[in-house]
């Protein structure tokens, strides 16, 4: 199996079969009773619902226009109440102003089975439950409500869509967010079309089939008044016992993950037109981006309004420092424009305009920022990448429509330097966790790709000072140090909230603290503290004459976020990471230790990461030290157990107890 989260499969000189499985047979509105009968999923008993069977076959025709002809069929089964939102079933298609724009979805045909006092039942879908919607300007639902939708019930739907855009065939997603038994897709494309195919994913393939043939598709004959056939390819790819995917905090976007064939012409080959070339290399896109009308255009006319930007910067600066003069510029830019929050990689007026305005999206305030860098005397120029919620770039295909974000870059002692001025609180040379995402493309004279692999880490510093006291009391202070991507987080978060409302709601967070006074610092750095002077009540268990206390309190981590047994596709923290609690309690004179947890030192292969426990008691006093460090932001699918034990071994050994016993 490809470890890999993209594999590039074949081009249409290609030649490949291989087949391991038989595709089972299901044919719509004939149920298969063991469905029916089925009250649980056995490979996941958790699972909602089911897919049972999903099926595409992509083919082209060419009657009176070239269209794209897709057959669907699909079968779902219920297994639980919260599944029954499974029996309506939302189908998109495209929407234009105009015929050669619009798709179409017909011959829809449903039904709903289920099994009644040994008896099957079958409910059709009828007209009534169907009803067109729109969800954009270019996009609309046609909206399914299957009728007789009940834990059990069984969904079978078949739908043919039609689309004009011969171009754009659609990608093909064999795993869903519920398991899937069986999916495959058949596409036959005429040899008009190079299509570049790409697989996402990490499960195998249970049929891989790629034959060649000859057929004729436009008609027209030799100089015998024999018709010509042309070639074709023929593909068959399914997979089966697919596990359900689900987004979670350790992806990028969950389509990275999710296995899929992806399709992107390259080059069409129609009879008397000759051969025409879609695909474009980064060269190519490099220089569509520099010349284009909403981008390259717009930061050239800037010039003007950068040169009187970047004199006031001047002005402004103690020193012509090249690093004081950058940060400068960058912290001019920042704190006078502000984010719209839209990731776009155009911009949609003049770029005065948007000055003019003070808020902008990603790309307008960042191309800005490069403006003026270059009124600066800098080599600033941007560099395009995706986020992590849009999902990774190919490095192998240039696709503009991957990418939808730009931030800034110069060269500082010959390495990379990289701005993102949309936000205000991440230090120089760092980028936004949004933007963490494996690369970049470097647009200028010569271009080429950069590292987002952060320098920076998230680093929380927690340390606790307290007094055990009567009554299940502790009385003292803590304080919470914030470094690098923990610093600009927590100041976001502060500031989207109020420093007033941010301490409100810990004070609700924390509801055994009485009278928490909490005070908030910035240290020369730039990186936050907080501190805290308080009581707590019902900090600690009493059993007859002993206390029992958790070594970190309210620090201590109950649960693992690794909970699956394995994991496929890679955990993606963003950021290295760094945990370190200390804690020091003074033990009440009439009160000696009897246990305590022991010293730990547990190291992830390869230096990868480690956990750190160590404790002392001595001279009434009890001293607590607990660090976690993660040295790489990304861990292999074969590197998933051994993080997930570390994680288990470090939350078993904090909820360990500290045992007092009165003398």
């Amino acid at each position: 199996m490809k470890k890999t989260a993209v594999l590039l499969l074949l081009t249409i000189y290609s030649h490949l079969v291989f087949s391991q499985v038989t595709e089972p047979k299901v044919t719509f509105g004939q149920f298969n009773m063991a469905d029916l009968e089925m009250k649980s999923y056995p490979k996941d008993s958790s699972a909602e619902a089911v897919v049972l069977y999903n099926f595409a076959d992509y083919s082209y025709s060419f009657q009176n226009s070239t269209e794209v002809v897709y057959t669907f069929h699909t079968r779902i089964k219920i297994l639980k109440k919260s599944g029954l939102e499974r029996g309506t079933i939302n189908i998109p298609f495209q929407w234009g102003s105009s015929a050669d724009r619009q798709e179409l979805v017909k011959d829809i045909k449903g039904f709903t089975y289920n099994l009644e006092n040994g008896n099957v039942k079958m409910s059709e879908l009828t007209k009534k439950s169907i009803f067109e919607e729109k969800s954009s300007d270019n996009v609309r639902e046609m909206k399914l409500v299957f009728p007789q939708v009940k834990e059990g019930s069984v969904i079978d739907l078949s739908y043919t869509l039609t689309s004009p855009l011969w171009y754009h065939l659609r990608t093909w997603a064999f795993q869903k967010d519920i398991p899937v038994v069986w999916s495959g897709i058949k596409a036959l494309i005429p040899g008009y079309f190079d299509f570049k195919i790409t697989y996402f994913g990490y499960h195998p393939f249970a049929i891989k089939d790629v034959k060649q043939g000859r057929g004729a598709f436009i008609s027209r004959t030799d100089g015998k008044g024999q018709q010509i056939e042309d070639p074709y390819l023929s593909y068959h790819f399914a997979m089966k016992d697919l596990p359900a995917i689900k987004a979670d905090d350790f992806m990028t976007t969950v389509e990275d993950y999710r296995s899929s064939i992806d399709f992107e012409l390259a080059r069409t080959f129609f009879p008397g037109g000759g051969e025409r070339n879609y695909s474009i290399t980064y060269k190519d896109l490099t220089k569509t981006l520099l010349q284009d009308d909403n981008y390259g255009g717009p930061l050239r006319k800037f010039g003007k309004t950068a040169k009187k930007i970047a004199a006031e910067v001047i002005a402004k600066s103690a020193s012509k420092d090249t690093l004081v003069l950058v940060e400068n510029a960058y912290d001019y830019i920042r704190n006078t424009m502000s984010w719209n929050e839209m990731a776009r990689l155009g911009v949609s007026a003049k770029l005065d305009q948007i000055y003019e305005k003070k808020i902008g999206n990603s790309t307008e305030i960042n191309l800005i920022l490069v403006a003026v860098l270059q009124e600066l005397g800098f080599d600033a120029n941007p560099v395009v990448l995706s986020t992590r919620s849009h999902g990774k770039v190919l490095p192998d295909i240039a696709l503009i429509d991957r990418f939808n974000y730009s931030v800034a870059h110069l060269m500082v002692k010959g390495k990379d330097f990289m701005l993102d001025a949309t936000d205000r609180y991440v230090k120089m040379n760092m980028l936004p966790k949004r933007c963490l995402n494996d690369r970049g493309w470097l647009v200028s004279k010569n271009p080429r790709w950069v590292s987002l692999v952060p320098t920076e880490k998230k680093y929380v510093n927690t340390q606790l000072v307290f007094s055990i006291e009567e009554d299940q009391q502790l009385k003292g202070h803590f304080n919470e140090y914030y470094y690098g991507y923990a610093s600009s987080e927590k100041k976001a978060e502060v500031n989207d909230l109020s420093e007033e409302k941010y301490f409100e709601k810990l004070k609700n967070q924390y509801t055994n603290f009485e009278a928490p006074v909490f005070t908030l610092k910035e240290s020369e750095s730039k990186e936050l503290n907080i501190n805290c002077q308080t009581t707590i009540n019902e900090a600690y268990t009493v059993a007859g004459d002993r206390i029992f206390i958790q070594p970190l309190l309210w620090e201590t981590q109950k649960q693992n976020p690794f909970t699956q047994s394995e994991r496929k596709y890679p955990v993606d923290f963003g950021y290295n990471m760094q945990e370190t609690m200390s804690a020091k309690y003074t033990i009440p004179k009439n009160y000696s230790v009897e246990s305590m947890p022991s010293y730990t030192n547990l190291y992830l292969p390869g230096n990868k990461g480690k956990y750190l426990f160590m404790i002392k008691a001595e001279n009434g006093l009890i001293e607590i030290m607990s660090q976690l460090l993660l040295n790489k932001s990304v861990f292999t699918a074969d590197e998933y157990f051994d993080l997930r034990e570390l994680y288990n071994k470090m939350i078993a050994k904090q909820n360990e107890q500290i045992v007092l016993k009165k003398n």
